[in-house]
């Protein structure tokens, strides 16, 4: 939080909270970390909205970090769309962090230079 308002003041942009209104910040994250937007797979895995050479990239499957919130919920109520901050291994395991789950329209709606033309909902199918 400190660290967000202090880049409000560098920047001179008004500080507001959005109280409890979190789709805000969702859309806000959604936004900004549009590169890093994965999709659930049935497996329970996620997967990049984006392109990756799977032959060169390490990793193309991703778990939630097990100390996300969001892994508590999976059984419950399970984030199709997440995007993160970072990827890190744990274990032999390629994990999310710093994770908050984002509606799939919102990535052609705040990114549409990105996904302009790609249905959202089929970008991340298990191919």
């Amino acid at each position: 939080k400190r660290q967000l308002e202090g880049y409000m003041q560098l920047l001179e942009l008004p500080l507001s909270s959005c109280g409890h209104e979190v789709e805000k910040l969702q859309r806000l994250a959604c936004a900004t970390l549009f590169l890093n937007s994965a999709r659930r797979l049935p497996n329970g895995t996620y997967r990049l909205c984006r392109p990756i050479d799977e032959v060169r990239a390490p990793h193309s499957r991703f778990h939630l970090h097990p100390a996300s919130i969001l892994t508590g919920i999976q059984n419950e109520a399970p984030a199709d769309f997440v995007v993160f901050l970072a990827a890190e291994g744990v274990g032999d395991r390629a994990c999310l962090r710093h994770c908050t789950r984002v509606q799939p329209q919102w990535l052609p709606e705040l990114a549409p230079h990105y996904f302009k033309g790609v249905d959202a909902q089929r970008a991340a199918q298990d191919v």
